[in-house]
């Protein structure tokens, strides 16, 4: 947990923070907040100097922390995320600089796969934000429904015909990426992980699955195939690669195929290796990749 608020007060879990540090890994946590895109509308006010950027920088330094994510800067609901606050794009770049400063600090922004906010660029000015963004973290979670008979997970790689069974996958996102200004040698995909069932929002595991604890007819389960398939779009993408939710994977080998098994084949594909099909973790499929 790591969250500041409008007043610059920081709400974090200290000691799960210096658990993953004590990993002598590079450390980019990703900046919530309480109000979540609220927050950003409210902040980013041409004042031109904000506050929170050096309570964070300060922090990272006293924290061997080495970056962070900024996101959720607008509304992603289905029905309001064409509404944002016209604060956030203009003063965003001025933000990420004075957050930045005269260190070393790793800056991520996150990237709604939405043609009608990343081609504008009121929202996502990339000409000037390319400069000071060491990376973007190009998101796909929650972007689509569950639906059964159509597709066996949520986001697929390959493109679907607009209307009642579309699906927005990662081939498309990345043509509405190819239509702006975005500096594609930084991007980094991020991969959603877990099964759902329909008109369910908690997300499930694959213990469910492995344990034979679903329904074929109202889950949306992928395959080992279909992870797989996504490492290999994202290195033929040269593009980063993160996973979501990987804690939903067989964590505990009980598909006995080995732990992690599709974390496994995503890296497998993005590495350029082979895939390593699971009988008990592939129960679904569809003709949709």
């Amino acid at each position: 947990r790591f969250s500041i608020d409008l007043k610059s007060r920081l709400n974090i879990d200290k000691e799960l923070i210096q658990q993953v540090v004590a990993l002598k890994k590079p450390v980019i946590l990703e900046l919530n907040h309480e109000t979540r895109s609220a927050h950003w509308g409210s902040l980013l006010k041409p004042s031109k100097q904000y506050k929170e950027t050096k309570v964070l920088r300060d922090f990272a330094s006293a924290n061997n922390i080495s970056g962070f994510l900024i996101a959720e800067l607008f509304v992603d609901d289905d029905n309001t995320f064409l509404q944002f606050n016209p604060n956030v794009g203009p003063n965003l770049p001025c933000y990420i600089s004075q957050l930045k400063g005269d260190s070393n600090l790793i800056i991520g922004l996150g990237i709604p796969p939405y043609g009608i906010l990343i081609k504008n660029t009121c929202a996502y000015n990339f000409a000037e934000l390319n400069s000071i963004v060491d990376f973007y973290y190009v998101e796909s979670r929650r972007i689509n429904p569950c639906l059964p008979d159509v597709f066996n997970g949520v986001v697929p790689v390959g493109k679907t015909e607009h209307g009642t069974n579309y699906y927005l996958g990662l081939e498309e996102i990345s043509e509405i990426l190819s239509e702006t200004q975005i500096d594609k040698k930084k991007l980094v995909y991020v991969l959603q992980f877990g099964p759902y069932e329909k008109d369910v929002p908690k997300m499930k595991s694959y213990h469910h699955v492995c344990t034979n604890q679903y329904n074929c007819s109202t889950w949306c389960i992928e395959n080992t195939k279909n992870f797989f398939s996504k490492g290999v779009f994202v290195r033929k993408q040269n593009a980063g690669c993160s996973i979501a939710y990987f804690e939903l994977d067989d964590i505990q080998n009980e598909c006995g195929c080995g732990a992690f098994i599709g974390v496994k084949n995503i890296v497998a594909g993005y590495r350029g290796g082979e895939m390593q099909p699971c009988a008990k973790f592939d129960v679904k499929s569809s003709t949709l990749i």
